[in-house]
């Protein structure tokens, strides 16, 4: 279901959508309106055209175009709302029957009422939230509708999906010797406990209205005790993992410059849960998280209600910082610490959160904080151990990477593989053709078969292509289709589930980064970032088109400053361990465009790529040739050849491959012609 709203997040406009029903004038960044679900003497209405919502500020409501379509067609779900921007946009969705509807619709009515029955009897949950510390037990049951069920002597605690519609419940047993403590109504076709959040109903709404953070807490009462305390922006995740189907619904709902606060039991158990929550997180939003530690005492927001101490005392600083801190009380030696920290710094492009773990470190260390500060932007190193190595310590190093069992990376062209073996991380690739040879379609035929069948995570630095023409060549590439009905399902904005497959990998698999003039510096801290926020397992590959655009040292004549940025790509992927591949451009002055072979010596301006790489790969395709005519270039216009021109663990060769410029398509020759 969460591919449904992605898919018509991406193909509706709601600016155009909401604007066939209300006139709405541009106002800055936003668009302004009457509100069309209440009574609006002022322009209250507010749509956001780049992160495709709106919001109320008179009456609260806000969401996206389903949210739009459902409240003003008066719709019982969102599950009809789709249905209707589904027929109307021309888009597929997945698992989704009218007879799906219905049962949905008599399932959420079935939870309402028998609520209610327990409902009635909230007087007994309001004394019970007296003795966890609310002021007004009777208010706050009211708030989050708290019920009490007298046979089994429990607090029923309903939960509610993110339009307020009860869809579940939760018994909290009052024994004190009860086991379990807790226990769920079954799941079903509108329960999913692990995609909703206890509490998110409220708390969007009053983040839509205040837009500034929106906070996580562990447990039921932590959330109501938020609200207690004056913090209504609050949602419970119920468990002690945050899991993606709730990271979605935070991604769906809540705007991208909205900061999350996460707020972890103040235990062993809540401090253990913080990493793979980030991680979670990350994962799915592109928001600012920080972790909030609460007092020494105090386990949790319930605890910190019926303390003298206020949110105000608590620890809030942003999630790198917190899990370096946790990272160096796991290190053994000050050495140690010194390689953690360096590492953080690497994944933290922001200067002044960098700025902060420097003042920390300064102070743990007793070091100038001067010195730290250099040393977290890379240009100095504390009194690392030793980097000598014995012959014994690189024998060791060689059975290790003889015994490595980890699949060597493969570019998906069987005689090429074959003859490298697979490549391995740490080492570098270089690509070098003419222009028109081919080498940019050769290098996103690998991206592909990277990302789509040997599930690697590749960030993607290019500084020619922008991303869209880099998307628009991969759904090419993935459905064998022309460039022309590529650009007509994209005008038309329609998704099949082909492309929406695709869409799908790319999102967790691969970032790309389409600024010019990237140093190498530029785009270690990239990967860094998409390490951190974006893949569930550090990048793999970093592919980089192309080598001579990339911004280099301008205090150095042209052969030292291209001979120094092919040496540091092999550094790069040393630190970050990856593999790293890098498209070059041959010297032009041999003429013949594309299609004339390349030599070790072609690299313009350096013979340091030769030097440099640890694989060099020329590719060339006779059809570019401008001196044959339209009958010669058609019937070798298939023809596309690999030179295998330094391959440091096997043969070097040529390797003649199938070119499909229709379609974007290279594979093994073999057999095609």
């Amino acid at each position: 279901m969460n591919n449904n709203f992605d898919l018509i997040k991406s193909a509706v406009s709601l600016l155009d959508l909401i604007g066939e029903d209300v006139a709405l004038k541009k106002s800055g960044r936003i668009y302004k309106g009457a509100c069309p679900f209440h009574d609006d003497n002022t322009p209250s209405f507010a749509v956001y055209e780049q992160d495709n919502r709106f919001h109320c500020f008179g009456c609260g409501e806000t969401g996206d175009a389903v949210d739009y379509v459902m409240k003003s067609r008066s719709y019982p779900s969102h599950l009809e709302a789709m249905q209707e921007l589904a027929q109307r946009y021309n888009l597929q969705l997945q698992d989704v029957d009218t007879e799906s509807i219905k049962r949905k619709n008599a399932k959420k009515k079935e939870e309402k009422d028998e609520f209610i029955g327990y409902y009635r009897r909230r007087a007994e949950a309001a004394r019970y939230l007296e003795s966890r510390g609310f002021t007004d037990g009777e208010l706050n049951s009211k708030t989050f509708a708290l019920g009490y069920d007298d046979q089994e002597n429990a607090l029923v605690i309903p939960f509610m999906n993110a339009y307020g519609e009860v869809v579940g419940r939760v018994h909290r047993y009052l024994e004190e010797d009860a086991q379990p403590k807790y226990k769920n109504s079954a799941e079903s076709e509108v329960f999913q406990k692990n995609e909703m959040l206890f509490g998110f109903d409220k708390a969007r709404k009053e983040v839509a209205q205040q837009d500034d953070a929106l906070y996580l807490v562990e447990g039921y009462f932590d959330c109501m005790a938020m609200y207690q305390m004056g913090v209504g922006k609050t949602a419970a995740y119920a468990s002690a993992h945050i899991t993606d189907g709730q990271a979605h619904l935070i991604k769906r709902h809540i705007k991208s410059d909205v900061k999350i606060y996460l707020i972890p039991d103040n235990d062993d158990s809540g401090w253990k849960s913080v990493r793979k929550n980030l991680r979670t997180l990350r994962k799915q939003v592109k928001n600012r998280v920080s972790v909030v530690t609460l007092p020494d005492g105090i386990k949790d927001a319930n605890d910190l209600l019926l303390s003298d101490y206020e949110l105000k005392d608590a620890q809030i600083e942003s999630f790198e910082k917190y899990l370096l801190r946790e990272d160096l009380e796991n290190c053994l030696e000050i050495e140690d610490e010194y390689d953690v920290a360096f590492d953080w710094a690497k994944k933290t492009p922001n200067a002044m959160i960098r700025g902060d773990m420097a003042e920390y470190l300064a102070e743990r260390w007793d070091k100038p904080i001067a010195t730290v500060n250099d040393f977290m932007k890379g240009q100095v190193k504390l009194n690392h151990a030793s980097k000598l190595k014995t012959g014994t310590e690189a024998y060791i190093n060689l059975v290790e990477r003889t015994q490595d069992k980890t699949p060597k990376i493969k570019t998906g062209l069987k005689p090429i593989d074959m003859m490298t073996s697979g490549m391995m991380k740490k080492e570098v690739c270089f690509i070098q053709g003419k222009s028109g040879s081919g080498k940019t379609t050769m290098l996103l035929n690998w991206i592909y078969h990277a990302i789509m069948h040997e599930g690697r995570n590749v960030l993607f630095s290019t500084l020619e292509m922008p991303a869209e023409s880099i998307i628009g060549q991969l759904i090419q590439r993935h459905n064998s289709e022309t460039k022309g009905k590529m650009e007509q399902r994209a005008d038309e904005g329609s998704f099949d589930e082909g492309v929406a497959e695709l869409l799908d990998t790319i999102d967790k698999r691969m970032r790309m980064v389409d600024e010019d003039s990237q140093s190498v510096e530029d785009i270690e801290h990239f990967t860094n970032e998409a390490n951190v926020n974006a893949f569930d397992e550090p990048a793999d590959i970093i592919f980089i088109d192309y080598f001579q655009y990339l911004k280099m040292n301008e205090g150095a004549n042209s052969y030292e400053r291209t001979s120094e940025t092919a040496r540091a790509m092999k550094g790069l992927a040393k630190r970050l361990n990856v593999l790293v591949v890098v498209l070059t451009q041959v010297n032009r002055m041999s003429g013949g465009g594309g299609s004339g072979k390349t030599t070790k010596e072609s690299s313009k301006d350096t013979s340091s790529i030769e030097d440099t790489s640890d694989y060099l790969l020329g590719i060339y395709r006779p059809a570019s040739d401008p001196n044959l005519t339209e009958d010669e270039k058609q019937a070798i216009q298939h023809e596309m050849y690999c030179q295998v021109l330094k391959n440091r663990f096997g043969a070097e060769a040529d390797v003649k491959l199938w070119f499909d410029g229709m379609t974007k398509k290279i594979e093994d020759g073999k057999g095609r012609f």
